[in-house]
């Protein structure tokens, strides 16, 4: 079973989604988990700690990578 890491956290989903979809395009899957009521109450993230994106613990370097070459 591999483990689930938690990559990075961020304060909107727009942005949680656009990385969620690089990682995608590179076929590395990764999942978001945030309180933000589906997108509905985008205040929430920013008070119940963001949006967090997760993947596999074996893909995190290289997911790691890519969203750092991002700047």
């Amino acid at each position: 079973m591999t483990d689930l890491i938690v990559l990075k956290t961020f304060s909107t989903r727009p942005e949680a989604e656009m990385a969620q979809g690089l990682l995608g395009n590179s076929g590395i899957k990764a999942i978001l988990q945030g309180d933000d009521c589906g997108g509905f109450r985008p205040d929430l993230a920013m008070t119940t700690g963001g949006i967090d994106l997760i993947v596999n613990e074996e893909d995190a370097d290289r997911a790691k990578e890519i969203l750092d070459d991002l700047g």
